[in-house]
């Protein structure tokens, strides 16, 4: 190779092509990759539930979002909670269900050793995710100075990236409204060089117990999930996608499917097209928006009792979809 990738050399791109590079790292796949994610939201919208329940998730092996996290350790600093406010919504999201040891929580941190605390907790437990609800308790990120708040969490970031983890950085929205939920980010002017993925969470005051999740990043597509609070946690509410819905009515009509999720979607045209039937796909961009489609339909897949699983492969999104043995239909198994 002519090229040191790790100098001023550069590389030449096609040196690049024939490197062996690891894959993306999903800590909970097509939602949360490794690096730095910031989860922002209104005081009150519901983020230390989430987050608490993705750290339970994943320390359990159990679904999240309608995703099937890799079970492994996790360390959650809850920093506004009592131990008593942590207990109890424990015991509420794991239904009276022991909790797991992989699961460290901390609730104290040094403000002027953040990350070096940060490095201690990597060294003793080595978790796969480090939540840090808020930040803003730490004086992180919260000030108008672009230079500050882009150093400290770019700090952050080479914690992330040199254990190989991930790390959720939890603070505010703005008060003020914004046609762009990012842009309603503390500091997000800062926030969007230094970050790796942005989770927004909107609480729809008219409808209290929803809310939008939106998602973008580098590694992850961007994503508008509609969520229900039922039973202490958050889930994905299927209920504005009805039965009646066309690509509910195509997936119903698979009995089994494993492929790529473009295959599936050129599937799904030709049903519509056969059908007469309009397909509600943006044209702008038709497979980012069949991918958003075809997560909100694991709710409505899930009370026919079967299974929808979406993975990110280097060739693209690679879909599973398995049911119930008496569920007639075709079987896709294109690659």
């Amino acid at each position: 190779m002519d090229a040191n990738v790790d100098g001023k050399i550069g590389i030449t791109a096609a040196a690049l092509q024939l490197l062996r590079l690891p894959p993306t790292k999903w800590i909970v796949p097509m939602l949360l990759p490794a690096g730095l994610t910031v989860l922002a939201g209104m005081p009150k919208a519901g983020k230390s539930w989430l987050t608490l329940d993705l750290a339970l998730s994943i320390a359990t092996g159990s679904p999240f979002l309608g995703q099937m996290p890799r079970p492994d350790s996790i360390v959650y600093c809850a920093l506004e909670d009592s131990l008593s406010r942590v207990q109890t919504r424990i015991n509420l999201i794991l239904g009276g269900q022991p909790a797991p040891d992989s699961l460290r929580l901390l609730f104290t941190l040094e403000r002027d050793h953040v990350i070096s605390d940060l490095r201690h907790a990597v060294a003793d437990f080595s978790p796969c995710l480090i939540v840090v609800d808020t930040i803003g308790r730490l004086g992180m990120a919260t000030g108008n100075s672009y230079g500050r708040v882009y150093d400290e969490l770019s700090a952050l970031k080479r914690l992330a990236d040199d254990s190989h983890i991930g790390i959720v950085a939890v603070t505010h929205t703005r008060k003020q409204p914004a046609s762009d939920p990012f842009s309603q980010i503390l500091g997000s002017t800062a926030l969007a060089g230094a970050v790796d993925t942005m989770w927004v969470m909107m609480r729809m005051r008219s409808q209290t117990e929803n809310a939008h999740l939106f998602i973008t990043g580098r590694d992850v597509e961007e994503q508008d999930l509609l969520l229900r609070f039922e039973s202490h946690r958050w889930e994905l509410d299927g209920s504005c996608h009805n039965e009646a819905s066309p690509l509910f009515r195509f997936l119903s009509s698979l009995g089994s499917f494993d492929g790529l999720s473009s295959a599936l979607c050129s599937d799904y045209l030709v049903y519509c097209t056969a059908h007469g039937i309009k397909n509600n796909l943006s044209p702008e961009n038709t497979t980012v928006s069949f991918g958003r489609q075809l997560r909100e339909m694991i709710p409505l897949l899930q009370a026919q009792g079967r299974v929808l699983k979406i993975q990110h492969t280097k060739t693209g999104n690679r879909v599973t979809i398995s049911g119930p043995s008496d569920h007639t239909g075709v079987v896709n198994t294109q690659t």
